[in-house]
Formats: structure tokens, sequence, C-alpha cells
């Protein structure tokens, strides 16, 4: 039978696994959350890039139809001058 310094060492022994264990489960469970909060901030990065891009394109569009017509116009001169010498 074992003498009561054993059995608390024992004790003490469990103890100490079970904290070591536990002090694992929530170095675990950080670097989860970590993972997942980065993976959340890169999506929201990603739906900003889109956006960003989404608007930059959508800003081109409205410049390009300006210059377009311009374009035209100048060129209609440019014949028409061409054409008159």
């Amino acid at each position: 039978m074992k003498n009561e310094q054993e059995t608390w060492r024992d004790v003490w022994d469990e103890t100490c696994a079970a904290m070591a264990n536990l002090e694992q489960c929530i170095d675990t469970a950080l670097e989860v959350e970590r993972a997942v909060l980065k993976e959340q901030r890169a999506r929201i990065c990603s739906v900003g890039v889109a956006k960003a891009l989404a608007l930059m394109t959508e800003c081109v569009r409205q410049v390009r139809t300006p210059m377009r017509g311009t374009d035209f116009q100048l060129t209609s001169a440019v014949i028409c001058s061409r054409l008159k010498t």
C-alpha cells in the first residue's frame, strides 16, 4: 500500500500533467481563433479590393465614354479638313 507522501506525489504529478494538457488545449484554441481572424481579415480585404477594382473600372469606363466621343469628333474634323484641301 502506498504511503501518504507517495499518494500526494501521484496527485501532484497527475495535476501537473492535467495542467500541461490544459495549457496545450488553450494554445490550440488560441491558434484556431487567430487562424479564423486571419481568414476573416483576408476575406474583408478581398471584398474591399474587389469593391475598389469595381469602382476603378467604373471610373475608367466613365472617362473612356467622353474620350471616345472626343476622339470621334477629332477624327471627323481631320478627315473633313483633308477633304477640303
